[in-house]
């Protein structure tokens, strides 16, 4: 099998957990029994259904009174899946198109940037005459928030267009230039978190983008500081930190923690920070990017 369909399948797989997980928040009300149908799924997508479950639940709340009082109660019992249990919630928030500005003050100022990413990735996959021809943002939205935000679209774009290396290229080439290195870290999240690829395939992947190999190599080190929070850690993720970072999915976790922003960073900057140390690090004498 060719990376080409292996990538579909895995894709395809994905699409039908979330899918299936989103539904089961409809079936089982019980929170505590709805978690332990999740965890009933394989450990290297387990973190999928989580995120599908989060967007059901989110949508509930919203119709409700949109105080995410179970949302909040779903991510306390379910802290190992962070990042996608906050995208969830980004899904959410762009299906019922409400504004998203409110919701994230009340969220942790590294976690609030997970709901943009999955704001984006929404809008990659339902609304892509906006997101990718019009190329209209939500109003609104300060580059910070933007910077998350595209990271999301990025993502989408790896989903529906697999590894048709050209492709992406070109879609992202079509983007203004300020947005650019955000579509790019979100193809390396996605790449390396779907997995299904090879070394010289990942090698296509960054010669593609050209410029933006540092931003590849950011998103593996957020898919393995991911699948290592969620103890999903994959040989494709090591392979993706191995080939971009020139460092194991261990070494490019710590970096991200180390690279977090101290407490007295102002909350809107956060992220952006955060990416920016990151890529220093990957810059740096242990970790090096891909350039040599």
């Amino acid at each position: 099998m060719n990376c080409v369909q292996e990538i579909s399948i895995r894709v395809e797989k994905i699409k039908t957990i979330f899918q299936k997980s989103k539904e089961e928040v409809s079936i089982q009300k019980n929170l505590e029994l709805l978690i332990q149908h999740l965890e009933q799924i394989s450990s290297e997508f387990r973190s999928v259904g989580y995120e599908g479950a989060s967007m059901g639940i989110a949508l509930n709340d919203i119709a409700k009174n949109k105080s995410l009082d179970e949302w909040n109660l779903f991510l306390e019992k379910s802290k190992a899946h962070l990042a996608q249990i906050h995208a969830g919630l980004g899904w959410a928030i762009a299906k019922q198109n409400i504004s998203v500005t409110p919701i994230l003050e009340k969220l942790s100022p590294l976690e609030r940037y997970r709901v943009l990413d999955g704001q984006g990735y929404y809008d990659g996959i339902f609304r892509q005459r906006i997101s990718f021809r019009e190329q209209i943002t939500p109003i609104g939205f300060n580059n910070n928030m933007l910077q998350a935000y595209y990271q999301g679209i990025g993502r989408s774009l790896w989903y529906t267009n697999y590894s048709d290396v050209n492709k992406i290229q070109e879609i992202i080439l079509s983007f203004r230039l300020e947005h650019r290195a955000a579509l790019w870290v979100g193809i390396g999240v996605a790449c390396a978190y779907v997995g299904g690829f090879d070394e010289n395939l990942l090698k296509s992947i960054s010669n593609a983008s050209e410029k933006y190999q540092n931003q590849l190599a950011i998103g593996a080190v957020l898919a393995a500081r991911s699948r290592i929070q969620a103890n999903s850690l994959t040989d494709d993720v090591e392979l993706a930190c191995k080939i971009w970072c020139n460092s194991s999915a261990q070494e490019s976790m710590l970096l991200s923690v180390k690279s977090e922003p101290s407490a007295s960073a102002k909350a809107e900057d956060f992220y952006n920070i955060w990416l920016s140390q990151i890529e220093k690090g990957l810059s740096g004498d242990s970790i090096l990017n891909n350039s040599k």
